[in-house]
């Protein structure tokens, strides 16, 4: 490394800051899983496939009692994917 660089000023942690309420984590998932995840979301015309995937979790812990939480993406066809982006977005 060169010795001109300075980092006197530099900042340890993300660069990228994860919004409140969030937390950042490392999961290991199958290929095949996340390889769907990512088609729904390219077939839905985009979105994020990370917060499909999240909005896949709480519809299994909110269950059938609270339908408008469901990520529709997953549960009830492919152009929902961005509709759960919206979701999880509030």
């Amino acid at each position: 490394m060169k010795r001109e660089y300075d980092f006197s000023k530099a900042k340890r942690g993300p660069v990228i800051r994860v919004p409140k309420g969030q937390t950042r984590i490392t999961i290991p998932l199958d290929d095949h899983v996340l390889d769907w995840f990512r088609r729904q979301v390219d077939e839905a015309g985009g979105g994020d496939y990370q917060t499909l995937i999240n909005a896949a979790c709480e519809a299994t812990f909110n269950g059938p009692r609270n339908p408008s939480r469901r990520p529709c993406g997953v549960l009830f066809g492919r152009r929902c994917a961005v509709q759960a982006n919206r979701t999880m977005a509030r």
